[in-house]
């Protein structure tokens, strides 16, 4: 069992705090292996602990990530600034998530969540509005989102 399957088996089994020793003590040995940052940085999270997340998805991003990788940690990166008070750096990852994968709407949902919480409300409102108008199978619904939209001016 290679040392994240370790980390994730336990984060599975609730040793969050065994997970996040398992990982850090890898981590020593491999400080280029940018998986185990990502992995430590989700499990700093669950942990309450932004701060250590925020610095492994910074190292995990510095150290390279595939593609599918580099998503997750950008969009974890930025829900972690934004939890810890630091909205327009959080709005700036998002908004590069948002450029380099321009169909994933997860970077648009967090990024409301940010302008929400940095007092924007309009700008939440009118982002969310956009997510749902892109995803509402139901026609009415849609048709609803345009008139709450014209609504908003």
């Amino acid at each position: 069992m290679s040392v994240r399957e370790e980390m994730e088996r336990l984060c599975h089994e609730g040793e969050l705090d065994l997970a996040l020793t398992v990982g850090k003590q890898a981590l020593r040995g491999q400080p280029e292996d940018a998986m185990t940052c990502l992995t430590l940085a989700g499990i700093c999270e669950r942990l309450g602990r932004e701060s250590e997340a925020e610095a492994y998805y910074r190292q995990a991003i510095a150290i390279g990530l595939a593609r599918e990788e580099w998503r997750s940690a950008q969009l974890g990166l930025g829900a972690v600034l934004r939890q810890l008070g630091r909205f327009p750096e959080s709005r700036q990852v998002l908004e590069e998530g948002m450029k380099r994968f321009p169909g994933a709407r997860e970077f648009g949902l967090f990024l409301a969540l940010s302008e929400l919480e940095a007092q924007q409300p309009e700008a939440a409102i009118a982002r969310l509005l956009t997510l749902l108008e892109q995803t509402a199978a139901d026609p009415t619904l849609a048709a609803h989102c345009l008139a709450l939209r014209q609504q908003m001016g």
